[in-house]
């Protein structure tokens, strides 16, 4: 959303942006890092009475509001000089439910007021059966993203489940999965959790744990004929460099074909199917 929101301000010239969440300023989920580049748009007298209308809705979950008001202002500070005349605001505990618009232009933007409520450990929304309309002209979703469910490892709350008492911390924190040998690092940890740079530095203490784990295991002589032997045997695509390479022209050539300056596809089978891999998935 922080991100959206930058571009549209500072590339696209729009005049206001409004931030529509779903639960209350204190689970807002970017970083100071993130929000100094953007908070120097924000309208202060509007997320002051912001606060204000949902001040019952959090205190009846027995929060305190100024956790909120401090999350959101703490980059102010460091807040990037404006560079372009614009507003930026929140609207709290809502969630879009339609849209609605007049000679094919999109209008209005219907949500429904929400109340939090504590659900396995956390906050969530609810919907009060309150409604009203938005003036709009444009509705961009930007809700965020989780770890893929389907990859085989287990989940809860859109993460994959660290090792409570993991064998290889680093730094104190758990990179090991509930799976003997697997490890996670970066967004895989926790998917976006802050800029690209602490992510990299998330990755990087992943593989230190990963080293640890090697250690510990006794080396064996395998030749580089029997590794290729036990890959092949799993029954799965194998991707060679030569393989990305394929797939990265396959993707340039449909950017061309669609007048994009970049495609890339979404999914696994569409990415084997453009490496002449689908066959073996």
């Amino acid at each position: 959303m922080v991100d959206i929101a930058r571009h549209l301000i500072n590339e696209q010239n729009v005049e206001e942006v409004t931030a529509i969440v779903r639960r209350g300023p204190a689970e807002v989920n970017f970083t100071k890092e993130e929000m100094k580049h953007l908070i120097s748009y924000l309208d202060l007298d509007d997320f002051e009475r912001e606060l204000a209308r949902v001040k019952p809705a959090v205190e009846a979950v027995q929060q305190d509001l100024e956790t909120g008001r401090k999350k959101v202002l703490d980059s102010l500070a460091k807040a990037d000089p404006k560079t372009a005349n614009a507003k930026f605001r929140f609207d709290f505990l809502a969630s879009p439910i339609g849209m609605s618009g007049e000679n094919g232009l999109l209008t209005k933007l219907e949500v429904e007021d929400n109340f939090l409520v504590e659900k396995n450990g956390g906050l969530s929304a609810e919907g009060t059966g309150n409604k009203r309309t938005i003036d709009v002209d444009t509705v961009i979703f930007a809700i965020g993203d989780k770890v893929d469910g389907s990859f085989g490892l287990p989940t809860e709350r859109n993460e994959f489940i660290k090792n409570k008492e993991p064998r290889f911390p680093v730094d104190d924190i758990s990179y090991e999965s509930t799976i003997d040998g697997i490890f996670v690092g970066g967004w895989s940890r926790k998917a976006s959790e802050g800029l690209v740079g602490y992510a990299r530095k998330d990755g990087t203490n992943a593989a230190k744990a990963v080293l640890q784990y090697l250690e510990s295991k006794q080396p064996t002589n395998a030749s580089n004929e029997a590794v290729t032997a036990k890959i092949k045997s799993l029954n799965k695509p194998i991707v060679t460099k030569e393989d990305v390479r394929r797939l990265e022209a396959v993707e340039a050539e449909e950017a061309t074909k669609r007048g994009l300056e970049e495609f890339k596809f979404d999914s696994n089978e569409e990415m084997l199917q453009a490496m002449g891999l689908a066959e073996t998935a």
